[in-house]
């Protein structure tokens, strides 16, 4: 079990550090006299609420050894910049913790996502289908998914990490057949 629990921890704080990275476009400087000043999540490396320098170590020998990471280390300062692995990595972990936030107003409006895409790209297909489920999406017909509120950016996101732009679309209405159902299942 201890092993268990030191790979959910390497798992957590590995994916902190990814998506902290993510988020900057230069990479992270960590200023290991004061870690918890720098611009990034320290909260997987700490126990007992003292920064842990051995396993955030042990998670830098880690990622670096599956190549997430770029690394240089002047003196008490050390510099992560995210490879292209990495920037992968990130980016499912992204799709992992992706929640659309919900206005405290409905703008009575529905987006309707309606999709085609090719055989070929069966996986992607899947996938999109599952996030959408997911994110509590209906179904309303085989490849159309309603949806009351704001979610342009998170179904953008989508299309591109998965390469299927051209094949999904983003419909904004202002009015359903049946909707009432809709209404219903969304708490409207």
């Amino acid at each position: 079990m201890n092993a268990e629990h030191n790979n959910k921890r390497r798992y957590e704080a590995t994916k902190q550090l990814l998506l902290d990275l993510l988020k900057t476009a230069s990479g992270l400087t960590i200023l290991m006299h004061k870690p918890a000043g720098s611009l990034w999540d320290v909260t997987p490396f700490l126990i007992d609420n003292e920064f842990d320098r051995r396993k955030f170590r042990s998670t830098i020998r880690y990622m670096r050894k599956h190549e997430y990471i770029g690394f240089k280390e002047r003196g008490n300062e050390i510099t992560i910049t995210l490879l292209e692995k990495g920037h992968e990595k990130a980016l499912k972990y992204s799709v992992e913790d992706m929640k659309i936030d919900i206005p405290l107003t409905w703008d009575k409006k529905w987006r309707l996502v309606l999709f085609d895409i090719p055989e070929e790209q069966r996986l992607a297909r899947n996938v999109l289908k599952e996030k959408l489920d997911e994110l509590g999406f209906a179904v309303i017909q085989k490849s159309v998914y309603a949806y009351p509120y704001p979610c342009h950016n998170e179904l953008d996101f989508l299309r591109t990490l998965y390469n299927i732009v051209p094949f999904v679309k983003l419909m904004v209405v202002d009015k359903i057949e049946e909707e009432d159902t809709l209404k219903q299942r969304f708490g409207l």
